[in-house]
């Protein structure tokens, strides 16, 4: 599972994320299709932890807005990346 949780903008990488929020997390199935989808892009992997700036998240938050809401891997990116804009937070991603 690639867990996400929300990290302060000005914060620098964490080694763990024993003192962020976990906000959700993501099945490989999942991260791939979002991959083949264009709202994750081929520069992630999800077996290496990444961070996810503001400026990228609201970029991703918009491409899911225009895809069938019906799709649950994009409800599922989308509750992830909402969480993370309205807390004004980055996300960082740790894979377990």
């Amino acid at each position: 599972m690639l867990d996400f949780y929300l990290i302060k903008r000005d914060s620098p990488n964490p080694r763990s994320p024993k003192n962020l929020e976990f906000v959700g997390g993501l099945e490989s199935h999942t991260f791939s299709h979002l991959k083949k989808l264009q709202i994750i892009s081929d520069n992630f992997d999800y077996y290496s932890d990444f961070r996810w700036d503001i400026g990228l998240i609201e970029s991703m938050l918009l491409k899911t807005e225009h895809l069938n809401s019906q799709n649950t891997d994009v409800k599922q990116i989308h509750e992830i990346l909402t969480l993370a804009q309205k807390n004004q937070c980055a996300l960082f991603a740790f894979c377990d």
